[in-house]
């Protein structure tokens, strides 16, 4: 067992193998853990499992909200480029929804949305992605995930920024997909579901800036 691990307050919340590997984190029922254990490395199926939530919650989010006429999108957009590592910011999906196509003012009157994809708690909980760079932006994933930041929240604990919005995949209506939620999977009838509403917030950077970020990031 790793010298940190015996002197953890929240040892006894972990299952742990006989040679002292860190099996499985539980929350504790006191208190908060900082972020997630630093000596917790997921198997390889739970990462897959990860994978494969954050692709299937991208592509929903693509396919309900990011195309149709006068949307526009990149994804994988990197703010503050050259900054070095750790200063630059970089969001998942950034959208730009202009008022309209066919002047400059109504282009000039766009809004910007940003999306996080946050695959589980873990992800939610270590801080990378929480980035409110446009008008209204948006935590985007599983109602099981959603549920676990509701509990934490309940316990007095700030799990994301106020001005963040919520949307839930759901494969039912959204009362019963939370008191029971649908396994995820690649079948007919998800879609993406509004839990949360974001607020307005008056962004700090320009649209040039932007729109050239979302230019660059090629995708």
């Amino acid at each position: 067992m790793k010298s940190d691990c015996q002197n953890c307050f929240y040892r006894e919340n972990c299952e742990m193998s006989q040679d002292g590997e860190i099996l499985k984190i539980l929350f504790p029922k006191k208190g908060y853990p900082n972020d997630y254990c630093k000596n917790y490395i997921p198997s390889k199926a739970q990462v897959t499992e990860r994978a494969q939530i954050t692709e299937f919650l991208s592509k929903l989010l693509i396919r309900m909200r990011l195309t149709g006429m006068g949307k526009y999108y990149a994804s994988e957009v990197t703010l503050d480029y050259g900054k070095g590592k750790g200063k630059q910011i970089r969001v998942d999906y950034m959208q730009f929804i202009p008022a309209n196509q066919y002047s400059v003012a109504g282009i000039e009157k766009g809004k910007f949305i940003c999306y996080e994809i946050k695959s589980c708690i873990e992800d939610v909980l270590s801080g990378h992605g929480l980035n409110a760079e446009g008008e209204r932006n948006y935590i985007v994933t599983t109602m099981k995930t959603y549920k676990k930041i509701i509990e934490l929240e309940q316990k007095g604990k700030e799990v994301i920024p106020h001005e963040f919005g919520v949307m839930v995949a759901c494969h039912q209506n959204k009362l019963n997909e939370f008191d029971n939620p649908t396994p995820i999977s690649y079948s007919d009838g998800w879609r993406l579901e509004v839990i949360k509403q974001a607020s307005l917030k008056y962004r700090k950077r320009s649209m040039n800036e932007l729109l050239f970020c979302m230019l660059r990031s090629g995708r």
